[in-house]
């Protein structure tokens, strides 16, 4: 079975060494899956190309920085998704596929662990940039190598971070 889930936590486990979506439903089920690296490299790879094709101009790439840029400025805190008080939690599964469909502007991932039974999230543009944005950082805690983030996804270093000289 397939659950529609609202709101979802995505973090970086050392222990695991994978990143944890843990996903509330609107039934107040708590999902929690595992993302391999791998999957995950998958995964962006094709956000990536829907929000921002890889051989854009120079006028794409700045439309899409600005569009990351106000979609980030716009991400409020939330309370992380937790253990479900009424204790129906789900999980934790490993997630071994992604399906992502658009449609009316929103994009629906279905993240698997069984042919047919996983979570569906559905993410306006600006959604699906700002959780970019959270995976970004995931990325960062894990040391995993960035190279294949488009420039618009990697802000530039500020100009008081320095940077150490390898010899």
């Amino acid at each position: 079975m397939m659950i529609g889930i609202g709101r979802i936590t995505t973090v970086y486990d050392e222990v695991e060494d994978r990143v944890s979506l843990t996903g509330a439903g609107q039934s107040g089920e708590v999902y929690r899956g595992w993302l391999t690296r791998r999957l995950f490299d998958l995964l962006l790879e094709q956000l990536f190309v829907l929000l921002g094709p890889p051989d854009a101009d120079g006028y794409a790439q700045i439309k899409n920085e600005f569009a990351q840029e106000q979609a980030e400025a716009s991400l409020s805190p939330q309370k992380p998704v937790t253990s479900s008080p009424d204790g129906v939690d789900l999980g934790p599964f490993l997630i071994i596929a992604i399906d992502i469909s658009e449609q009316d502007g929103i994009f629906r991932l279905s993240f698997r662990h069984a042919p047919s039974d996983g979570i569906i999230i559905p993410f306006s543009h600006q959604d699906l940039r700002q959780w970019l944005s959270i995976a970004r950082r995931a990325y960062q805690k894990a040391q995993w190598p960035m190279q294949g983030w488009p420039k618009w996804m990697t802000p530039p270093e500020s100009s008081g971070t320095k940077q150490a000289l390898l010899h």
